[in-house]
């Protein structure tokens, strides 16, 4: 199982709030990893750990705040590769980025989640006086989809910072030197990479392939 959350910077707190998050749900799924595989559908039961998180982090503030808190804590992107016996798949919310290899030509993908200027947090399912809202108020679902092993080789995530790396032209150099390092599994050069071109995202990258 593969994760990458990303907090919504516009909020006042959101790496506090994804940071807790991220360590709650880690726990559980840990806990409960082999009932998330095994039993029923897979998406089903990660959604079904996600809610449960989301309701006992809420559980901390009460019902006259508990609005204010999710906007300012609880907004965040939450991207999740499973591996099964015989594909990838990906439940996805917010802003971010697919990357699929296939075996066909050896090819590396990038497929943008993008809901707009209002990334479909799933925080948005919980705030309480939906007039707040100036989008989602019918409430925020879930992006599923399946990678068949037949045609892929690897399935991972990114946060939305891999834009302007992935927007640049595919003849630029730079971007060919991150497919290639992707390819390869080559973590500290892909670092190095991100490192050396700081002028150029200006947003933060997490990447897990």
């Amino acid at each position: 199982m593969k994760l990458v959350m990303d907090g919504c910077g516009s909020t006042p707190y959101p790496d506090s709030g994804v940071r807790l998050f991220a360590y709650m749900l880690s726990q559980k799924l840990i806990a409960r990893s082999d009932w998330v595989l095994t039993k029923g559908e897979p998406h089903a039961n990660l959604k079904a750990v996600i809610a449960t998180v989301f309701e006992k982090i809420l559980q901390l503030q009460s019902t006259k705040n508990a609005d204010q808190f999710i906007f300012d804590f609880m907004l965040f992107t939450i991207l999740i590769v499973v591996e099964l016996q015989d594909s990838w798949m990906v439940l996805a919310s917010g802003d971010g980025y697919i990357i699929s290899h296939a075996h066909c030509e050896d090819r590396i993908a990038f497929e943008p989640l993008d809901c707009g200027e209002f990334p479909a947090y799933q925080g948005y399912n919980y705030i309480i006086d939906k007039n707040k809202l100036l989008s989602y108020k019918d409430g925020v679902g879930w992006h599923l989809d399946y990678y068949p092993k037949t045609i892929f080789k690897n399935v991972g995530v990114a946060s939305d910072g891999i834009r302007f790396l992935v927007n640049l032209p595919e003849h630029n150099i730079e971007r060919q030197r991150f497919v290639e390092f992707l390819k390869e599994d080559k973590c500290g050069k892909i670092k190095m990479l991100i490192n050396r071109n700081q002028s150029l995202l200006t947003d933060d990258v997490s990447i897990v392939f």
